[in-house]
């Protein structure tokens, strides 16, 4: 039992940590995210789009949220 509150206890951590990252206060360590303007199909656009790059961030908190859930539910006993 105490080995999966310092597993639950750690992804707490990690998530928090995670979103203390794009926190604009935090100005001196955000995370770079590399785009490049192309022109593709008569336009020009973003690669990847602000769509993907958003999509990328959420994922990594969903896995950690899943697991953190699947780490809760294994401590029921």
């Amino acid at each position: 039992m105490q080995l999966s509150l310092q597993l639950k206890d750690l992804l707490t951590r990690t998530i928090a940590t995670w979103v203390y990252l794009f926190d604009e206060s935090n100005k001196d360590n955000l995370p770079q995210l590399c785009m490049e303007l192309v022109y593709e199909y008569d336009q020009m656009v973003f690669s990847p789009s602000y769509e993907q790059l958003e999509e990328l961030i959420l994922f990594v908190v969903q896995q950690i949220a899943s697991t953190l859930q699947s780490v809760s539910s294994s401590c029921k006993v």
